[in-house]
């Protein structure tokens, strides 16, 4: 059975418990939070910056994606087995099936599989009546680092970076 890794678990809790901090780099595009969370999957709440909305009061695509890096980076943590794995999103995709709208959309992502080099990912943005308005996918390119060399727990920054 697989596990979460002890460093990977306290990130991922920490993101649930303290919703100030989670999509800390994507903090601007509204707060974003991290709901619940297991082995391969998470789910969070998104609650927009309407400074960000187009005059129609929709979402600009590229502020969706620059959170599905996130996101993706997220889910990825909870397939990290060893303190010292990190990755890179390799590749982002995202496609837009409906303009997302309202004030908060849910968030899913999960795992889709994992090799010795790629973890794959995915996720939806759920408008309020719960249908998909995005779906990303990721490839993320895992890599480990010597412990001399990890970054510290928490960062200066405050940011849990991958």
């Amino acid at each position: 059975m697989s596990r979460t890794s002890e460093r990977h678990t306290a990130m991922l809790n920490h993101l649930v418990t303290d919703g100030a901090s989670a999509f800390k780099p994507a903090a601007a595009l509204g707060e974003g939070r991290l709901t619940d969370w297991g082995h391969g999957w998470v789910k969070g709440r998104w609650q927009i910056n309407p400074d960000f909305y187009l005059p129609d009061k929709t979402v600009f695509g590229g502020y969706i994606a620059a959170l599905a890096d996130h996101l993706l980076a997220i889910v990825a943590f909870t397939v990290l087995e060893e303190n010292t794995e990190r990755f890179r999103t390799a590749n982002l995709q995202t496609t837009f099936f409906r303009p997302l709208t309202g004030e908060a959309v849910d968030l899913e992502a999960r795992v889709i599989n994992v090799s010795r080099r790629l973890i794959n990912v995915e996720g939806d943005f759920l408008n309020g009546d719960g249908k998909i308005a995005a779906r990303c996918s990721a490839a993320q390119s895992r890599r480990r680092v010597e412990a001399a060399d990890a970054f510290p727990e928490t960062p200066p920054n405050g940011s849990n970076a991958a």
